[in-house]
């Protein structure tokens, strides 16, 4: 994908330990979000060599989320997130794909953090999560396929 070509951009950055910052570029098109870009940096004017930690420590799920976040522009105030039971409907997936997200901005464990504001089982919001995805409303788990 070619990033100059798409309508929307956003770019997330984060800081790693170790005095390195990674910025990430999304781009939007019809058929979603998609990361298009990857810059790390050193914080000063040393040059300092990228190891391995350095690339297991980018936060590709929370940069992820706040590009998404961004994109959906979601208010600021929606800290408190906090889901009903679905009724199947394309509409409650949608507003639960964007509460996923904004929990998983808030949290490292969005699943957790949603079912225990909700007072709903964690099984319950993977599954919902599950069937997000699959209905195009939320990105693929940036740790891959879940063997379920």
């Amino acid at each position: 994908m070619d990033a100059q070509n798409c309508p929307l951009t956003h770019d997330v950055t984060a800081s790693l330990d170790g005095g390195v910052t990674v910025t990430a570029r999304y781009a939007h098109n019809d058929d979603g979000l998609w990361l298009v870009s990857l810059e790390l940096l050193a914080d000063d004017a040393t040059a300092i060599p990228i190891t391995s930690e350095h690339l297991r420590a980018i936060p590709l799920n929370r940069l992820s989320a706040s590009a998404w976040l961004e994109h959906f522009k979601t208010p600021p105030w929606a800290r408190y997130v906090r889901v009903s039971r679905p009724d199947g409907t394309d509409d409650w997936y949608r507003s639960f794909a964007e509460k996923f997200l904004m929990a998983a901005a808030l949290s490292s464990a969005p699943a957790t953090y949603l079912a225990g504001t909700s007072d709903v089982p964690v099984s319950a919001v993977h599954r919902w999560t599950r069937e997000a995805r699959r209905r195009g409303f939320l990105p693929p788990d940036p740790r891959g396929p879940r063997d379920l």
